[in-house]
């Protein structure tokens, strides 16, 4: 039997530039947002989760030097150059395909071209001129369904891969924190003018973050999975079309997306949940009634965006890595901000880390048009 194994993985943000940095700041409980003003022309700061720029030039100095490369992209090309150097893929081979997850990559060309043509906007333009930075011979592909966009680039992954399409494929997602981006989501009155708090009583909103993450996914025979590894055990994905922006108020999108992942197991067996959790009033309420209608508000559940914000295209992918690196360790991380709840339906939401036996975690992503996306992590390779 084969299975989707996760090789490698990295992930930079506000709090590291690497996913062992990034897990130590979370267990550490430190959190990567601050006050930024001038964002937009209005008296208000706006609390947010940014990459360190000059920490990450002196980290990597040589595609900082890129100068045909934008910021969007260096990002991305610095997370893909890790999980290269960490793995034996060889990114070349007609065998291995890139796949560029991302919500609105280079939007901020539009407010200024920074001598970049205009064309790059387009997302399939960025992400051939990241394959080519690693001379990958394959077209390769763009997925962008709002914040389920690195899930749901996991998942198509997955089916390439045991079509026999390709061994090995890399997902890289990422976005930035721009003008656009925050103004868009200022209008909706959606942003937390503090940290955010998931699940939390007195939540108000989310708080914007970027970075990229990527995983290196292969195809490999049962019998050579190393210990203690990660497998893509399934995913889906459903749009109850409830609302272009607002989610919907019975979770039914959720419900059947988390149905169809987690159909074929023994659901005693799910470790945690890692939940969307955006801090947002009517998100947090979707997925406390989707969890409840599926039997799942007493697993153990988290969110990270308290620790580094919403990264949009690069959330799945992010929070995957992290949620596979706890269920290796049979934990569940704290998911910080939160302390009482006033949901209708309460959740099992994690005060502190916790010990969380169990064969699978499942991590749930949900964004604007009603998508949402379920995917389900195993432990493999003779440790379950």
């Amino acid at each position: 039997m084969q299975k989707v194994i996760v090789e490698a993985d990295s992930i930079i943000n506000s709090l590291g530039f690497s996913s062992d940095e990034v897990l130590q700041e979370i267990e550490l409980g430190n959190v990567g947002m601050k006050i930024f003003n001038s964002v937009l022309p209005v008296d208000q700061g706006f609390c947010l989760s940014m990459v360190n720029q000059s920490a990450f030039e002196e980290k990597y100095p040589v595609i900082s030097k890129c100068s045909n490369y934008t910021r969007f992209e260096k990002l991305i090309i610095a997370s893909i150059d890790d999980v290269v150097k960490n793995s034996s893929v060889d990114i070349k081979s007609p065998e291995t395909l890139i796949i560029i997850s991302t919500t609105k990559g280079n939007i901020d060309l539009l407010e200024s071209d920074k001598g970049f043509e205009k064309s790059r906007v387009m997302l399939y333009s960025s992400a051939k001129a990241i394959s080519e930075y690693f001379g990958n011979p394959n077209e390769p592909k763009v997925v962008s369904n709002a914040c389920i966009s690195g899930s749901v680039a996991i998942i198509w992954a997955k089916e390439l891969l045991e079509a026999g399409k390709y061994k090995h494929i890399v997902v890289s997602g990422g976005d930035l924190v721009s003008r656009f981006i925050v103004s868009g989501f200022h209008s909706f009155v959606a942003l937390s003018p503090t940290f955010a708090k998931p699940f939390d009583s007195d939540r108000v909103g989310l708080n914007l973050g970027e970075g990229a993450a990527t995983v290196l996914l292969s195809i490999k025979d049962e019998q050579s999975i190393e210990k203690n590894s990660i497998a893509i055990y399934s995913g889906a994905t459903a749009n109850d079309a409830n609302h272009i922006s607002g989610p919907s108020r019975t979770g039914e999108g959720l419900v059947r997306a988390i149905q169809r992942t987690v159909k074929d197991v023994d659901w005693s067996e799910i470790a945690f949940v890692n939940a969307h959790g955006t801090a947002t009033l009517y998100n947090d309420d979707m997925e406390a009634i989707a969890f409840k209608r599926t039997g799942l508000n007493e697993t153990f559940i988290n969110s990270y965006k308290g620790y580094f914000g919403h990264t949009l295209g690069a959330a799945g992918l992010m929070e995957t890595i992290l949620s596979a690196r706890a269920l290796q360790k049979q934990i569940v991380h704290q998911s910080i901000g939160f302390d009482k709840s006033s949901l209708e339906f309460p959740l099992n939401v994690t005060k502190k880390i916790e010990h969380a036996k169990g064969r699978f975690a499942l991590k749930t992503t949900s964004g604007f048009g009603s998508c949402n996306a379920a995917l389900l992590l195993e432990r493999v390779g003779g440790n379950k």
